[in-house]
């Protein structure tokens, strides 16, 4: 892993959401269940106590839509 990747990338929790302006920011699944997770954390994490390595699967969930949260403020 580079110094640049963060954990999520890899995470089966994660969806990726792009902004319309092209911005792309990690979205952490945990959050929608478990307030104890931030919905977008600052990146790059390089610990997290939920991460479960993605399986073998080469896509990560996307949203391409408008989110209520484009900054990707916590």
């Amino acid at each position: 892993m580079n110094s640049g990747t963060s954990l999520c990338e890899g995470c089966q929790h994660l969806r990726a959401v792009v902004s319309g302006k092209g911005s792309r920011f990690l979205m952490c699944l945990l959050s929608l269940k478990d307030a104890r997770w931030k919905k977008y954390p600052p990146q790059p994490v390089r610990q997290c106590a939920g991460h479960e390595r993605r399986g073998n699967e080469s896509h990560v969930s996307t949203d391409d839509s408008k989110s209520d949260n484009t900054r990707g403020e916590v």
